[in-house]
């Protein structure tokens, strides 16, 4: 070998080893025999693995090849979640262990966060702690304190998977704060700001600590904003909104809404986080299971097949009608500050119907017949590009209500645009005109035609994925007409059915994913191959699935060994290099 300033002096030492001429292929118990052994422990360049070669002193045969490393065991944070309801119908309804991300876990020689699953980052013995407290939500529960420790591997917050508990039950012997709602609300508010993270990665508030407090003692609500969300116990024919990610979500998008590139909420305000929770769950019932046995009302127009606060698919209500301006009148009251004066709540479902149909009819709908994973990653990324410089809406004229510079129509198209000309149109510009059109809210002007993104991908690419410990090695062919591809991630009971986070760009066709995932976890990735502009999107892949999984540690015993510098014989001595096969 070729020895490093980092190599140890080599010793001799007398080594045991089973009798017999192979110690290798001999049978046990035949007793042990001594040979005395050069003890070798080289380093190499830009590794911090601890190797130890064992060479005959006398024959100068390669007795063994060995990491020494000593390795700590991976430390993680789990703990019984509810992935979308409380109201024990399937695996979305029930708890199931999930790794706690993000949170702060105290330790012996400080304090640490956990990765996106869980891990956490420093190898360490000894009792670890958590309050559930992070760098991005810090939770507090009226139930008392969440404080949970263990001097085992997986520190487990506990929750028995398929079980339904509510409001102040906790696992037997854990602390009065380890609740249901304590760690879904946790799991599901990192997962959606991770989320946010993915298209604003730049914004201030995704990056700062957010109160967030479970099982206050009221009923049938929940309030959001930037500085704090609260959610309530059940009662009231109402189910704990602190065990709903639905109403997690929703509330997050106020915070959202509060914080982006127009501080302040976005008049009405309700729309847009229902917006939110829509593109991360995949659903257009906001908050399944908030009401106990019944469908929402709908503001007249009752729901057929939600038992959330709303829904916002028109379809899924009693009359199957579009509801626009004109719906407002009779149906949302007045005397408010709203833009035709209405409950923000009945205002706001105006416009959120308009973007659930942008990605549910028109991007799906000719000429764009995009798959569904496709429209809502152009959604997604329009609500969060264009969302965040709404100030309001919509005014208050039918078939004209998005005429204002400030309305959502206008704010859609220029996040939509290519070329900083609204006047020849964007690339999917009619798709986003009549979905918001279809409610009373789009506007004649400018011209509605679609263009641009010339020459973007036509073709989905193929997408293959690897375990890696901890992470994935994501592939995929190119395709045509490519500048960059967009890398998508998600995971949960849903699999590739939830909203997705960009976790990268690259111009290559390989993406490692080493940001710290939890092995034995079924992670799904989508790539999307882009043109000349961030609104040109060629087709997504299907998903590819992978579950991380442990590396092993390297011990070896040699096959062959091939001495091929040095002095010719047939012993290895120092500063010769050996190859081990």
């Amino acid at each position: 070998y070729a020895p490093t300033a980092a190599t140890r002096k080599a010793r001799l030492e007398f080594v045991p080893l089973a009798r017999g001429e192979d110690p290798r292929a001999v049978v046990v118990g035949q007793g042990l025999e001594y040979r005395l052994a050069w003890v070798l422990q080289p380093r190499f360049a830009g590794s911090d693995t601890e190797w130890e070669a064992l060479v005959d002193a006398h024959s100068g045969e390669l007795i063994a090849f060995e990491d020494k490393t000593n390795y700590a065991s991976t430390r993680t944070l789990v703990g019984g979640v509810y992935p979308l309801a409380n109201d024990g119908d399937g695996s979305d309804g029930t708890l199931q262990s999930y790794p706690l991300p993000f949170a702060h876990v105290t330790t012996g020689v400080g304090t640490f966060a956990t990765d996106s699953g869980g891990n956490l980052a420093v190898c360490v013995d000894g009792s670890i702690s958590t309050t559930l407290a992070g760098p991005y939500v810090v939770m507090s529960d009226v139930c008392g304190a969440v404080s949970e420790s263990t001097a085992g591997a997986v520190l487990d917050l506990a929750g028995t998977v398929g079980s339904t508990p509510h409001d102040c039950t906790v696992p037997a012997g854990h602390s009065t704060g380890d609740t249901a709602s304590a760690r879904s609300a946790f799991s599901e508010i990192n997962k959606i700001a991770e989320m946010g993270r993915g298209h604003l990665p730049n914004n201030t508030w995704l990056r700062t600590p957010l109160p967030v407090q479970v099982n206050i003692v009221d009923t049938c609500n929940a309030s959001g904003g930037p500085a704090q969300l609260r959610f309530f116990r059940s009662g009231g024919g109402c189910t704990n909104t602190g065990e709903i990610a639905g109403v997690f979500d929703h509330e997050w998008g106020h915070g959202m809404d509060g914080a982006d590139a127009a501080p302040g909420i976005s008049n009405p305000g309700e729309g847009i986080a229902d917006i939110y929770a829509s593109l991360r769950l995949n659903t257009s019932c906001i908050g399944r299971n908030f009401q106990l046995g019944d469908n929402c009302g709908g503001y007249g127009d009752p729901c057929t097949q939600c038992d959330g606060v709303r829904d916002i698919d028109y379809a899924k209500r009693s009359s199957g009608n579009p509801h626009n301006i004109t719906f407002i009148g009779p149906a949302c009251g007045s005397g408010n500050s709203t833009p035709c004066g209405g409950s923000t709540h009945c205002e706001g479902s105006v416009y959120a119907e308009s973007v659930w149909d942008l990605w549910n009819r028109d991007l799906i709908g000719a000429p764009f017949s995009m798959s569904l994973d496709t429209a809502r990653e152009v959604a997604t990324r329009l609500t969060f590009t264009g969302g965040q410089l709404v100030t309001t809406w919509f005014q208050c004229t039918q078939g004209s209500g998005g005429c204002p510079a400030t309305s959502g129509y206008m704010n859609y198209l220029a996040a939509d645009d290519d070329d900083g000309n609204l006047a020849n149109g964007t690339p999917h510009m009619q798709a986003i005109h009549a979905a918001f059109n279809r409610h009373g809210i789009a506007c004649s002007t400018p011209t509605v035609q679609n263009s641009g993104c010339a020459g973007a991908p036509t073709a989905a690419p193929t997408v293959t994925t690897q375990a890696l410990d901890r992470g994935a090695l994501v592939s995929w062919t190119a395709v045509a007409g490519a500048d960059s591809y967009r890398v998508y991630r998600t995971e949960g009971v849903a699999g590739c059915n939830y909203g997705k986070t960009l976790i990268g760009e690259t111009a290559g066709t390989t993406w490692t994913d080493g940001d710290g995932l939890a092995n034995g976890r079924t992670y799904n990735y989508m790539v999307i191959a882009m043109g000349d502009g961030d609104a040109c999107f060629g087709p997504a892949s299907a998903c590819s699935a992978v579950a991380p999984t442990p590396a092993a540690n390297l011990a070896i015993r040699p096959a062959a060994v091939t001495i091929f510098d040095g002095d010719g014989d047939a012993f290895l001595d120092n500063c010769e290099s050996a190859r081990v096969t």
